[in-house]
């Protein structure tokens, strides 16, 4: 088996470490398929690693990484004692451990933009996903942004390889800047419900009693990698109270600067429909409560499906959603993700500008080449900080 594996951040206790494998991809895969508790998914896995009894040694992420020589990296927690035992467990699996981290992991000179690849890596700590570290690994890397930049600077691009890249400047910056989706509807919608088990934890207060939340709730999580900012508010009602009538001025404001609201309906107002006991459905979702603006597109579920029991559904009720049994909660994660982005995974598999400044960069770029130029001007003033392109 030609497999090497060694550690990548030295000796010492850290608050992680990481190692190394290198050598035929197969091979490494099927060294992998031993270790991990989980099988590979995609670039990044969570998963424990596992010892000879099949016990957990630690947890951490293992990182497919796009450009040889680099196969994979995990990553353990801080203690040099549990990166000894896995590095020691690959050994048992058929790797030569290696102690030149630098010989085996080394970006080819030239290969990268230095600035692109700081930005990348100095932003590792900021994400909250392993899908997230994935993709700014990659974006560092001679297959990412970083590695077309300076192929860029070495070779003038034509103006249709900077509008491609352009292009997907909206995916790669959701990556790293969150979205505001809105939660709403009537009072007792389900809204704090949904809030917090999206988000893990309980952030509002659920309660039989309507109108129980009346200040916003901020809250952050991530699907699928993508990071966003969740906001519960007050629900809507004939006569709120003034409290709740402030609470309901702020969702307001809310919704005009969301970049997505999700409408939550309750079973009490698909009842509202129902003319008489012998009526088998109803034809449509009702009418919202509220009258969104139009620049804010907006995500309309049938909420706490799990009280449909006595009441008819519409016809279109894949769109019912239950907090508390999880029914539909994958549908509609993968709705917001679609609506915002027109995708719901995290992007791979080539260059995407993930910060504002790559756009603007990009954009001076397309007109320079645009008015007859080579770009080679505006690249360098990118990479060197001088804004005259």
């Amino acid at each position: 088996m030609s497999i090497s594996v060694c550690s990548l951040s030295g000796p010492g206790t850290s608050a992680l470490h990481a190692l190394g494998l290198a050598g035929d991809r197969s091979q490494c895969e099927s060294l992998l398929q031993d270790l991990l508790s989980q099988p590979l998914k995609g670039g990044a896995t969570y998963t424990e690693f596992l010892d000879a009894s099949g016990q957990s040694i630690d947890d951490g992420l293992c990182l497919s990484w796009p450009d040889p020589p680099f196969q994979f990296v995990l990553t353990t927690h801080g203690s040099p004692l549990i990166l000894e035992e896995v590095i020691h467990r690959c050994v048992e699996l058929g790797a030569v451990h290696s102690a030149d981290s630098d010989q085996i992991f080394r970006v080819p000179e030239e290969a990268v933009a230095e600035k692109v690849l700081g930005q990348a890596l100095g932003r590792l700590t900021e994400v909250i996903s392993p899908e997230a570290c994935s993709f700014l690994l990659e974006q560092a890397s001679p297959s990412g942004f970083a590695g077309v930049v300076e192929k860029w600077k070495r070779q003038a691009p034509s103006i249709d390889e900077v509008r491609e890249v352009l292009d997907r400047g909206l995916l790669g910056r959701a990556v790293m800047k969150s979205s505001v989706v809105v939660l709403t509807g009537v009072t007792n919608a389900g809204k704090s419900t949904l809030l917090n088990v999206l988000v893990g934890e309980d952030r509002s207060i659920v309660t039989p009693e309507e109108g129980t939340t009346r200040d916003l709730v901020v809250a952050s999580t991530q699907i699928n990698g993508f990071p966003l900012t969740l906001v519960d508010g007050a629900g809507w009602r004939e006569s709120p109270g003034l409290i709740e009538e402030q609470g309901l001025l702020r969702v307001k404001e809310a919704i005009r600067n969301a970049d997505l609201v999700v409408e939550l309906i309750p079973p009490a107002r698909l009842e509202e429909m129902i003319v008489d006991d012998s009526q088998k459905e109803v034809s449509s979702i009702p009418e919202s409560a509220f009258v969104f603006p139009e620049d804010v597109p907006v995500i309309r579920v049938l909420s706490r499906c799990d009280e449909f029991l006595s009441t008819p559904l519409p016809p279109n009720d894949d769109l019912a959603i239950s907090a508390k049994t999880g029914e539909g909660l994958g549908l509609l994660e993968d709705q917001i993700l679609q609506v915002l982005y027109g995708q719901s995974t995290v992007p791979e598999g080539g260059p995407y500008p993930f910060l504002d400044e790559h756009v603007i960069f990009l954009e001076r770029l397309v007109s320079a080449l645009d008015s007859g130029d080579n770009g080679q001007v505006c690249l360098q003033d990118y990479l060197e900080g001088v804004n005259r392109c």
